[in-house]
C-alpha cells in the first residue's frame, strides 16, 4: 500500500488531494491493482482506516476472506496506523485472535534511500559503503538471527565512534520502522514495494496539475481503472524458469558425483542453490561450508567476523 503526492516542476504540489493505492504482487514481481481512493493529505490515518474498511466488506461480499493481514508500506505513519485501527477494529469483532496477526514490513529500498541521506551523522563519507554493507547482511538474516547479528553491529559502530548515526538507525529503523529483514511476510515474499511504485508513472500521466478531488475521480474512473483493466497480467503463482546457462550448470551438477558439489538441506534451505564466491567466482557450498555455518550461526553470541563471514 502506498500514496502519491507530488510536485509539478514549477514546485506547487500536484495535488492538494492524495491517492491511496492498495494491491498484491505476484512472484514474477507483477502488481496487481485492488483498489485505488482519494484522500485529504498523505498522513491521513483515520481515511487510510475506512478505505481499508470500504474494501475489506467489498472482498467479503464478493466471497473472499476479506484483506490480508500481512501488509507492505514505507515510513508513513498514516499508513501504519490506519492499519493498527483496521485491526483493532477485526480484534473487537473476534475475526482475529490479537494484533500481533498484523504484520506490517517495511520496504528494504526506502530504507536504503532514507540511510544515505544522513551521511553527515558519519565521520566520514566513505563510511556509508560499510555501513550499507552490514545493512544489506542484516536485511537478509530471520528475525533470531537478525537479533543477534544487530548486538555485534552495535558494538562495531560504538567502535567506530558512529555515535550519532547509530542512535539515528536505532530509534527509526529498530524501535519505529522494523519489519525490513527477509521473508518478512513469509517465505519468497517481496522484500520491496517496488511494483507498486512503478505504477505512479503511468497514474502522473493521467492525473496533471493542481486539480480538485471530483476532478481526479474523473480521471480515475475514466483513465487509470480502464487502463488497469486492459494491462492486466495473470497472477503468477510459480517463479520464471531457470535461463539456459542456468539449467546448463544445473545439468552439469546433476552429472558430479563428488562429495564437494552439495546435496544437502537445511531449515528446509536447499543448499545445492546456493554458492559461495571465491577469487570473484560463485561456485557452489561444500558440506563442510554448510557445517561451518551452520556451527557459526547456532552459537549463541555473534561477533563482527561471524557476521560478515
Amino acid at each position: 500500500m502506498d500514496h502519491f503526492n507530488k510536485s509539478n516542476q514549477n514546485g506547487k504540489k500536484r495535488s492538494i488531494y492524495t491517492l491511496l493505492m492498495a494491491g498484491t504482487q505476484d512472484v514474477a514481481h507483477h502488481f496487481h491493482l485492488l483498489a485505488i481512493g482519494i484522500m485529504t493529505g498523505a498522513e491521513a490515518p483515520d481515511e487510510t482506516f475506512i478505505f481499508l474498511g470500504l474494501l475489506d466488506k467489498y472482498l467479503i461480499e464478493q466471497g473472499f476472506d476479506g484483506l490480508p493481514m500481512k501488509w507492505m508500506v514505507d515510513g508513513s505513519s498514516g499508513l501504519r496506523i490506519g492499519l493498527r485501527k483496521w485491526a483493532e477494529k477485526l480484534l473487537r469483532e473476534g475475526r482475529i485472535k490479537s494484533l500481533a496477526d498484523l504484520i506490517v514490513a517495511m520496504c528494504y529500498y526506502h530504507i536504503v534511500a532514507a540511510i544515505r541521506q544522513h551521511s553527515a551523522y558519519l565521520p566520514l563519507q566513505s563510511d556509508m559503503g560499510q555501513v550499507l554493507f552490514d545493512i544489506e547482511r542484516l536485511a537478509e538474516l530471520d528475525p533470531v538471527d537478525f537479533t543477534k547479528a544487530w548486538e555485534c553491529v552495535q558494538t562495531e559502530w560504538k567502535a567506530k565512534k558512529w555515535i550519532t548515526f547509530l542512535e539515528y538507525f536505532k530509534k527509526t529503523w529498530i524501535n519505529q520502522l522494523s519489519g525490513w529483514q527477509i521473508n518478512m511476510l513469509g517465505e519468497g515474499t517481496p522484500r520491496t514495494n517496488n511494483g507498486l511504485e512503478g505504477s505512479w508513472p503511468t497514474i502522473h500521466v493521467f492525473i496533471k496539475g493542481i486539480i480538485t478531488p471530483i476532478a481526479m475521480l474523473d480521471d480515475i474512473l475514466e483513465f487509470i481503472i480502464p487502463y488497469f483493466e486492459r494491462n492486466k497480467k495473470t497472477f503468477q503463482l510459480h517463479s520464471k524458469p531457470f535461463s539456459l546457462d542456468e539449467r546448463k550448470y544445473a545439468v552439469a551438477l546433476s552429472r558430479e558425483t563428488s562429495e564437494t558439489w552439495l546435496q544437502y538441506s537445511v531449515d528446509k534451505i536447499q543448499w545445492n542453490y546456493c554458492r559461495k564466491r571465491l577469487n570473484g567466482i560463485r561456485t557452489p557450498l561444500t558440506i563442510k561450508d554448510v557445517q561451518d555455518y551452520e556451527e557459526k550461526i547456532n552459537q549463541k553470541n555473534w561477533n563482527m567476523k561471524i557476521f560478515v563471514s
